[in-house]
Protein backbone atom coordinates (compact mmCIF):
# COMPACT_ATOMS: atom_id res chain seq x y z
CA UNK A 1 0.00 0.00 0.00
CA UNK A 2 1.03 3.77 -0.71
CA UNK A 3 1.47 5.44 2.21
CA UNK A 4 2.17 8.84 0.88
CA UNK A 5 0.20 10.53 3.29
CA UNK A 6 1.15 14.21 1.19
CA UNK A 7 -0.31 12.63 -1.48
CA UNK A 8 -4.23 14.05 -2.41
CA UNK A 9 -6.91 11.59 -2.63
CA UNK A 10 -10.87 12.06 -2.59
CA UNK A 11 -13.73 9.58 -2.55
CA UNK A 12 -17.66 10.01 -2.10
CA UNK A 13 -18.21 10.56 1.43
CA UNK A 14 -21.92 10.75 1.61
CA UNK A 15 -24.37 7.44 1.08
CA UNK A 16 -24.55 6.06 -2.80
CA UNK A 17 -27.78 6.98 -4.18
CA UNK A 18 -29.74 10.13 -5.15
CA UNK A 19 -30.64 12.45 -2.28
CA UNK A 20 -31.00 16.07 -1.95
CA UNK A 21 -27.09 16.67 -0.93
CA UNK A 22 -23.80 14.76 -1.97
CA UNK A 23 -20.73 14.94 -0.33
CA UNK A 24 -16.96 14.44 -2.10
CA UNK A 25 -13.95 14.25 -0.03
CA UNK A 26 -10.45 15.60 -1.14
CA UNK A 27 -7.59 15.64 1.50
CA UNK A 28 -3.71 15.41 1.65
CA UNK A 29 -1.29 17.86 0.04
CA UNK A 30 -2.45 21.15 -1.29
CA UNK A 31 -6.55 21.05 -1.88
CA UNK A 32 -7.14 24.05 -2.98
CA UNK A 33 -4.62 23.82 -5.53
CA UNK A 34 -6.39 20.75 -7.20
CA UNK A 35 -9.52 23.05 -7.11
CA UNK A 36 -7.63 26.44 -8.68
CA UNK A 37 -8.54 26.49 -12.25
CA UNK A 38 -12.56 25.23 -11.80
CA UNK A 39 -13.50 26.02 -8.44
CA UNK A 40 -14.49 29.89 -8.91
CA UNK A 41 -15.72 31.14 -5.08
CA UNK A 42 -17.99 34.14 -4.06
CA UNK A 43 -15.23 35.37 -2.08
CA UNK A 44 -11.49 34.40 -4.12
CA UNK A 45 -9.83 36.67 -1.55
CA UNK A 46 -11.10 34.61 1.42
CA UNK A 47 -10.31 31.17 -0.46
CA UNK A 48 -7.26 32.06 -1.02
CA UNK A 49 -6.05 33.59 2.72
CA UNK A 50 -8.38 31.61 5.08
CA UNK A 51 -6.52 29.88 8.19
CA UNK A 52 -9.14 28.56 9.87
CA UNK A 53 -12.02 26.06 9.18
CA UNK A 54 -15.04 27.89 6.76
CA UNK A 55 -17.56 27.24 4.62
CA UNK A 56 -17.23 29.43 0.81
CA UNK A 57 -19.94 29.45 -1.66
CA UNK A 58 -18.84 29.03 -5.15
CA UNK A 59 -19.58 27.08 -8.37
CA UNK A 60 -17.40 24.42 -10.19
CA UNK A 61 -16.90 24.75 -13.76
CA UNK A 62 -16.98 21.25 -15.50
CA UNK A 63 -15.10 20.71 -19.02
CA UNK A 64 -18.20 19.42 -20.65
CA UNK A 65 -21.19 21.24 -18.35
CA UNK A 66 -22.87 23.81 -20.07
CA UNK A 67 -23.63 25.82 -16.85
CA UNK A 68 -21.62 26.09 -13.64
CA UNK A 69 -22.24 24.09 -10.75
CA UNK A 70 -23.72 25.59 -7.44
CA UNK A 71 -21.49 24.28 -4.61
CA UNK A 72 -20.48 24.46 -1.13
CA UNK A 73 -16.70 24.00 -0.55
CA UNK A 74 -16.24 23.06 3.27
CA UNK A 75 -12.09 23.55 3.61
CA UNK A 76 -9.99 22.90 6.55
CA UNK A 77 -6.71 24.60 5.60
CA UNK A 78 -4.65 23.27 8.73
CA UNK A 79 -4.46 20.29 10.26
CA UNK A 80 -7.35 20.34 12.57
CA UNK A 81 -9.39 18.36 9.92
CA UNK A 82 -10.82 14.72 10.50
CA UNK A 83 -7.59 13.62 8.55
CA UNK A 84 -4.92 15.90 10.69
CA UNK A 85 -4.21 17.09 7.12
CA UNK A 86 -5.62 20.05 4.98
CA UNK A 87 -9.23 18.46 3.60
CA UNK A 88 -12.03 20.39 1.39
CA UNK A 89 -15.42 18.69 1.59
CA UNK A 90 -17.41 19.37 -1.61
CA UNK A 91 -21.17 19.18 -0.96
CA UNK A 92 -23.60 19.35 -3.77
CA UNK A 93 -26.55 18.45 -5.43
CA UNK A 94 -26.94 14.48 -4.70
CA UNK A 95 -27.13 13.27 -8.25
CA UNK A 96 -25.19 10.51 -8.66
CA UNK A 97 -24.16 11.44 -12.20
CA UNK A 98 -23.15 14.70 -11.30
CA UNK A 99 -20.78 13.91 -8.58
CA UNK A 100 -19.46 10.89 -10.19
CA UNK A 101 -18.41 13.42 -13.05
CA UNK A 102 -17.12 15.74 -10.40
CA UNK A 103 -15.19 12.84 -8.52
CA UNK A 104 -13.68 12.33 -12.18
CA UNK A 105 -12.55 15.85 -12.55
CA UNK A 106 -10.84 15.85 -9.22
CA UNK A 107 -8.95 12.12 -9.82
CA UNK A 108 -8.47 13.88 -13.05
CA UNK A 109 -6.48 17.19 -11.37
CA UNK A 110 -4.18 14.91 -9.97
CA UNK A 111 -6.31 13.33 -6.81
CA UNK A 112 -5.82 9.60 -6.43
CA UNK A 113 -8.77 7.66 -5.47
CA UNK A 114 -9.17 6.82 -2.13
CA UNK A 115 -8.99 3.53 -0.41
CA UNK A 116 -11.59 1.44 1.26
CA UNK A 117 -10.90 3.14 4.70
CA UNK A 118 -7.67 5.60 3.74
CA UNK A 119 -9.18 8.68 5.50
CA UNK A 120 -9.68 7.10 8.79
CA UNK A 121 -6.15 5.43 8.12
CA UNK A 122 -4.66 8.90 8.07
CA UNK A 123 -6.64 10.29 10.93
CA UNK A 124 -5.19 7.22 12.48
CA UNK A 125 -1.68 8.20 11.32
CA UNK A 126 -1.59 11.62 12.59
CA UNK A 127 -3.21 10.78 15.47
CA UNK A 128 -6.70 12.12 15.45
CA UNK A 129 -7.80 8.71 16.28
CA UNK A 130 -6.54 6.25 18.50
CA UNK A 131 -6.66 2.39 16.92
CA UNK A 132 -9.96 1.64 19.18
CA UNK A 133 -11.63 5.09 17.70
CA UNK A 134 -10.32 3.94 14.18
CA UNK A 135 -11.91 0.49 14.88
CA UNK A 136 -15.65 2.18 15.93
CA UNK A 137 -15.55 3.64 12.54
CA UNK A 138 -16.01 0.37 11.20
CA UNK A 139 -18.51 -0.13 13.66
CA UNK A 140 -21.08 2.87 12.97
CA UNK A 141 -20.43 1.63 9.35
CA UNK A 142 -21.37 -1.88 10.23
CA UNK A 143 -23.94 -1.34 12.61
CA UNK A 144 -27.23 -3.27 11.95
CA UNK A 145 -29.27 -1.93 14.94
CA UNK A 146 -29.32 1.25 17.72
CA UNK A 147 -27.41 -1.07 20.61
CA UNK A 148 -24.85 -1.77 17.98
CA UNK A 149 -24.70 1.75 16.78
CA UNK A 150 -24.88 3.35 20.55
CA UNK A 151 -21.69 1.08 21.39
CA UNK A 152 -19.76 1.96 18.28
CA UNK A 153 -20.63 5.67 19.33
CA UNK A 154 -19.58 5.44 22.54
CA UNK A 155 -16.15 3.70 21.36
CA UNK A 156 -15.99 6.66 19.09
CA UNK A 157 -16.60 8.96 21.51
CA UNK A 158 -13.20 7.97 23.70
CA UNK A 159 -15.52 5.68 25.97
CA UNK A 160 -13.29 3.06 25.97
CA UNK A 161 -9.72 4.82 25.41
CA UNK A 162 -10.85 6.80 28.32
CA UNK A 163 -11.58 4.27 30.73
CA UNK A 164 -7.76 2.62 29.58
CA UNK A 165 -6.57 5.73 30.12
CA UNK A 166 -8.14 5.79 33.77
CA UNK A 167 -6.09 2.41 34.51
CA UNK A 168 -2.45 3.82 33.51
CA UNK A 169 -3.40 6.36 35.48
CA UNK A 170 -3.99 4.53 38.65
CA UNK A 171 -1.43 2.02 37.69
CA UNK A 172 1.28 4.65 37.43
CA UNK A 173 0.22 6.10 40.66
CA UNK A 174 0.10 2.60 42.71
CA UNK A 175 3.60 2.84 41.18
CA UNK A 176 5.10 5.69 42.31
CA UNK A 177 3.80 4.75 46.37
CA UNK A 178 5.18 1.79 45.46
CA UNK A 179 8.76 3.59 44.66
CA UNK A 180 8.11 5.91 47.31
CA UNK A 181 8.12 3.08 49.67
CA UNK A 182 11.17 1.53 48.44
CA UNK A 183 13.30 4.92 48.28
CA UNK A 184 11.98 5.62 52.34
CA UNK A 185 12.57 1.71 53.66
CA UNK A 186 14.79 2.69 56.46
CA UNK A 187 12.06 5.21 57.31
CA UNK A 188 8.90 4.59 59.48
CA UNK A 189 6.73 5.69 56.39
CA UNK A 190 4.16 3.55 54.24
CA UNK A 191 2.91 5.43 50.88
CA UNK A 192 0.86 1.89 50.20
CA UNK A 193 0.09 -0.88 52.20
CA UNK A 194 0.31 -4.71 51.64
CA UNK A 195 -3.10 -4.88 51.51
CA UNK A 196 -3.84 -1.57 49.35
CA UNK A 197 -1.48 -3.21 47.39
CA UNK A 198 -3.27 -6.17 46.38
CA UNK A 199 -6.58 -5.08 46.30
CA UNK A 200 -5.96 -2.18 44.24
CA UNK A 201 -3.75 -4.65 41.61
CA UNK A 202 -6.82 -6.99 41.80
CA UNK A 203 -9.00 -3.74 40.80
CA UNK A 204 -7.19 -3.61 38.12
CA UNK A 205 -6.53 -7.43 36.88
CA UNK A 206 -10.70 -7.16 37.39
CA UNK A 207 -10.99 -4.70 34.78
CA UNK A 208 -8.73 -6.08 32.33
CA UNK A 209 -10.34 -9.14 32.17
CA UNK A 210 -13.78 -7.64 32.18
CA UNK A 211 -12.79 -5.91 28.75
CA UNK A 212 -11.50 -8.85 27.86
CA UNK A 213 -14.59 -10.83 27.97
CA UNK A 214 -16.10 -7.43 26.32
CA UNK A 215 -13.77 -8.23 23.34
CA UNK A 216 -14.80 -11.25 22.45
CA UNK A 217 -17.89 -10.10 20.96
CA UNK A 218 -17.38 -6.26 20.27
CA UNK A 219 -18.34 -4.92 17.23
CA UNK A 220 -19.79 -8.30 16.00
CA UNK A 221 -23.15 -8.50 14.86
CA UNK A 222 -25.65 -10.26 16.83
CA UNK A 223 -28.69 -10.18 14.29
CA UNK A 224 -29.40 -13.66 13.05
CA UNK A 225 -29.25 -14.57 9.21
CA UNK A 226 -32.60 -15.62 7.42
CA UNK A 227 -32.33 -18.67 6.00
CA UNK A 228 -34.57 -20.27 3.43
CA UNK A 229 -35.02 -23.82 2.72
CA UNK A 230 -36.41 -23.83 -0.58
CA UNK A 231 -36.62 -27.19 -3.34
CA UNK A 232 -38.70 -29.63 -5.45
CA UNK A 233 -41.96 -31.36 -3.76
CA UNK A 234 -40.72 -34.13 -1.41
CA UNK A 235 -37.05 -33.22 -1.52
CA UNK A 236 -36.58 -33.85 2.35
CA UNK A 237 -36.82 -30.25 3.48
CA UNK A 238 -39.46 -30.56 5.91
CA UNK A 239 -36.80 -33.42 7.60
CA UNK A 240 -33.76 -31.29 6.85
CA UNK A 241 -36.28 -28.21 8.54
CA UNK A 242 -36.33 -30.38 11.29
CA UNK A 243 -33.08 -31.73 12.40
CA UNK A 244 -31.64 -28.20 12.12
CA UNK A 245 -34.52 -27.38 14.41
CA UNK A 246 -33.77 -29.89 17.04
CA UNK A 247 -37.81 -30.90 17.02
CA UNK A 248 -40.89 -32.09 15.00
CA UNK A 249 -42.56 -28.84 14.03
CA UNK A 250 -42.82 -30.09 10.24
CA UNK A 251 -44.84 -32.97 9.16
CA UNK A 252 -42.72 -35.74 7.37
CA UNK A 253 -44.21 -37.68 4.78
CA UNK A 254 -43.65 -39.85 1.53
CA UNK A 255 -46.51 -38.23 0.33
CA UNK A 256 -45.90 -34.17 -1.67
CA UNK A 257 -47.00 -31.20 -0.59
CA UNK A 258 -47.78 -32.77 3.06
CA UNK A 259 -46.02 -28.66 4.31
CA UNK A 260 -48.12 -26.14 3.47
CA UNK A 261 -47.67 -23.77 6.55
CA UNK A 262 -45.46 -20.97 7.02
CA UNK A 263 -42.84 -22.39 9.14
CA UNK A 264 -39.93 -20.77 10.84
CA UNK A 265 -37.29 -21.41 13.90
CA UNK A 266 -34.19 -20.34 15.65
CA UNK A 267 -31.31 -22.13 15.40
CA UNK A 268 -27.95 -22.20 17.18
CA UNK A 269 -25.24 -23.11 15.17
Amino acid sequence: MNLSLDEPIAALASPPGSAARGILRLSGGDVRAVLAEWFEPQDGDAWQHMRVAAIHAGVLKLPHARVPIPVEAHLWPNHRSYTGQPTVELHLSGSPPLLEAVLAELHRRGARPARPGEFTLRAFLAGRLDLLQAEAVLGVIDAHDHVELQAALAQLAGGLSGRLADLRHDLLELLADLEAGLDFIEEDIEFVGRGELIHRIALARRFVEDLLQQSSDRMQSRTRATVVLAGLPNAGKSTLFNRLAGSDAALVSTHEGTTRDFLSAAVDW
